[in-house]
């Protein structure tokens, strides 16, 4: 019941194989907004939920075990193979989500039968299923990105932009066209009604102006049932219903409208917002989300429940008069029939929400799916904790790797990430990490680099306090470091040395090939050369500010910029040379391996590669994505791995033709 007009900001993942009142504003019963992954058993205190379930939302759907993915499994993809659910989610390239797991990125509708029986949607093709115990990912064949869902007569029901797409288990109807209008149309809603018909609302453009659209299936043919257009050119945005001569509906003029089983017809005065949500109970009563506030029709006008300057509502869901739910982008609220409880939930922006016949809440958004009940709040998908960028990532093979970013350390040792406590506490921010082994890894931040041995860390304290933002580690005996306002530092097994290098400017990224070999590149253009026995700066020509450094043999160095030309090397002969330009992108890191291929990463929609002999723009296994990738690292068995904002990593086991 979500406002259809909102713009995906954040990450929509292509899934194209199956290898992988008053306000009482007390969160009392949601003790830990971070919650917990896949685990109901200890989160929070409790809530009274209510116990009923909005007509409708009933009857098992599929049969989670079964998968309608045709594609021949890609080689090379360590994967489950087509035909069953997969625990991650790659596509035909070998791109995969390995954190979060099965994926990541936005989703926009949930829907279910019962709390073992949930369904959530939204990435690019993304649809997964919630058992009561872990998710699974299903293939969709065709369609853009999944917003709002519903289920009908053993099938569950996605919405993308025009078109329905039905999964019924054993494979994929496209129902194109739904409004029977061959103009240009968008779906904003989709709802199940008295498990009978599944309606869908939106709109059409004809001749310019925008009209409103209905139609409702009964599992085998469409019906239209179009309201009047108006002078304000208002279109519907939200649908509910609880029998099929009881329908209503929210527009963008604020209106509400119901359906008789004939006709519409208007309910009460408008709002000075749109209706984003409507929903009706099994008596009859009509709640409304518009706006910043939600109200209670009593038969002669509505009545204010809640009101929040600050927040606007995005869905509400109501069982019963005691029980109704509400959403805002960061906060989830229970009404019980005199007083509302909110939970304040922060680092999210949630979108869709869905309350299962036995009371339990569920709630999707941003790389994000919680489960609200007795309990409290549980994280079912997303990152463990707060949702910080992660910042570098380093794989010392393809069993063992780690990821940092502010107060943030993970580890994939084996099969899953997980969050690291072995640093000391408040270490605020880390900036870069890299190794020469599984037992032999270095993590910099303010004044500080850590050191793991395989069983502990080290904390290496500098004398000087400033933000340490690259290191690159040649062996246990040596390796280098740098960072603010020229600071270069120098591990010779024992200790950190300051080296004198007469740079003043900041450096960004180290690397190198050898003792006699190492690079670093920051501010202004800087670039510095270490070749065994002294440091020497090297012109550029430029005063754009580098980010990142990668060379494999130290005669041809890679450099990228936040800004102007985006790939470029350098050379003792050639100088400063434009490697590839983009058009639109800026990237923060520049990683290769030794066969000659390179990643330049800015963001998870678009990555520059070279080939070792042609550059190339490639887009990752996402759409219309603005999340930043910050870190990159590529493993000696030569799979890439990504990393960046709400502490998203993506895998490369394959390499693009």
């Amino acid at each position: 019941m979500l406002l259809r007009v909102w713009v995906f900001a954040a990450t929509f993942f292509i899934l194209a194989c199956a290898c992988g009142g008053e306000s009482s504003n007390d969160d009392s019963w949601l003790s830990d907004s971070g919650a917990t992954l896949l685990d109901s058993g200890d989160s929070g205190d409790t809530i009274d939920s209510g116990t009923t379930g909005e007509t409708g939302d009933s009857g098992p759907i599929v049969d989670s075990g079964t998968t309608t993915d045709t594609d021949t499994e890609p080689e090379g993809c360590a994967e489950p193979g087509a035909g069953s659910p997969s625990d991650r989610v790659c596509n035909s390239d070998c791109w995969c989500w390995d954190h979060p797991k099965p994926a990541g990125a936005d989703f926009g509708g949930v829907w279910g039968s019962s709390s073992e029986d949930v369904w959530i949607a939204g990435a690019k093709h993304a649809l997964l299923h919630w058992d009561g115990t872990s998710l699974t990912a299903h293939h969709a064949e065709n369609g853009d990105v999944f917003g709002e869902l519903a289920g009908l007569g053993g099938s569950v029901f996605a919405v993308s932009t025009s078109t329905v797409h039905e999964f019924d288990g054993s494979g994929w109807t496209q129902h194109g066209d739904a409004f029977d209008s061959g103009n240009i149309a968008d779906i904003a809603d989709i709802a199940n009604v008295a498990d009978q018909q599944i309606w869908i609302a939106g709109y059409e453009k004809v001749d310019g102006a925008y009209e409103p659209r209905a139609a409702f299936y009964d599992g085998s043919t469409w019906t239209q049932a179009h309201p009047e257009p108006s002078e304000d050119e208002a279109y519907l945005i939200s649908v509910a219903g609880r029998a099929v001569d009881d329908v209503v509906a929210g527009t963008t003029e604020g209106t509400v409208l119901r359906w008789d089983g004939t006709t519409w017809a208007q309910v009460g005065e408008a709002f000075s917002a749109d209706v984003n949500a409507v929903s009706l109970t099994s008596t009859g009563s009509l709640f409304v989300a518009a706006g910043h506030g939600v109200y209670q029709w009593d038969g002669e006008a509505y009545v204010e429940l809640f009101y929040d300057s600050f927040e606007n509502l995005s869905d509400i869901h109501a069982t019963a008069e005691d029980d109704v739910w509400a959403l805002t982008w960061d906060t989830v609220g229970h009404f019980d029939g005199q007083d509302w409880t909110w939970a304040d939930l922060e680092d999210t922006w949630l979108r869709e929400l869905w309350v299962a016949p036995t009371g339990e809440a569920y709630a999707v958004g941003d790389n994000d799916f919680r489960r609200f009940d007795e309990d409290g709040a549980t994280q079912l998908l997303g990152a463990p904790g707060e949702l910080e960028e992660l910042e570098a990532i380093f794989a010392a093979s393809d069993e063992d790797l780690w990821a940092v970013g502010y107060n943030t350390v993970l580890r994939k040792d084996g099969e899953d990430w997980a969050s690291w406590d072995g640093l000391p506490a408040g270490v605020g921010s880390l900036y870069a990490i890299h190794g020469s082994g599984p037992d032999d890894i270095w993590v910099t931040g303010y004044g500080h680099l850590y050191h793991w041995d395989g069983a502990t860390w080290t904390d290496h304290e500098l004398e000087t306090t400033i933000n340490v933002y690259g290191v690159w580690v040649h062996s246990e005996t040596s390796a280098w470091a740098a960072g603010k306002s020229g600071t270069v530092l120098r591990w010779d097994g024992s200790e950190w040395s300051p080296q004198s290098t007469g740079i003043g400017w900041t450096a960004r990224d180290v690397w190198g090939t050898g003792e006699d070999d190492v690079w670093i590149a920051g501010e202004d253009g800087g670039l510095l050369h270490w070749d065994g026995s002294a440091w020497k700066e090297r012109q550029t020509g430029t005063t754009d500010d580098f980010r990142s450094v990668w060379t494999a043999n130290g005669k041809k160095v890679y450099l990228v910029a936040g800004s102007g030309v985006d790939v470029r090397s350098w050379t003792q002969g050639g100088g400063l040379v434009d490697e590839y330009e983009s058009g639109s992108d800026s990237y923060q890191v520049i990683r290769g391996s030794d066969t000659g291929e390179i990643w330049a990463v800015g963001s998870f929609s678009r990555m520059a590669y070279y080939s070792g002999s042609s550059w190339s723009s490639v887009y990752a296994p996402t759409s219309g994505v603005t999340s930043q990738s910050n870190g990159a690292s590529v493993s000696p068995s030569g799979t890439t791995w990504f990393a960046g904002e709400a502490r998203m990593i993506l895998q490369r086991s394959e390499h693009p033709e």
